[in-house]
């Protein structure tokens, strides 16, 4: 189970030129294919970001926490 979830972060419009926008995501990275999606992620935003990221060129920063642990469910909450 992947979770994405996006913080209120960030800088007001023509504040700064550095604009960005901060998603979190939990991951089950401990798993099989947990680094791969978290690759696969960090590629995607890689991509947006070198065409001027979304909307006014905000750029998106990632916040990966992971979901590892004996009780999934605690661990999501507790990296949230």
């Amino acid at each position: 189970m992947s979770l994405l979830f996006i913080l209120p972060f960030g800088c007001k419009k023509n504040e700064d030129p550095d604009k960005f926008i901060t998603l979190g995501v939990i991951l089950p990275i401990d798993q099989e294919k947990g680094e791969q999606r978290k690759n696969s992620l960090l590629t995607a935003i890689d991509e947006i970001n070198a065409l001027d990221g979304v909307g006014n060129n905000y750029s998106i920063r990632l916040n990966i926490k992971s979901s590892e642990g004996a009780d999934r469910n605690v661990a999501a909450a507790a990296a949230a």
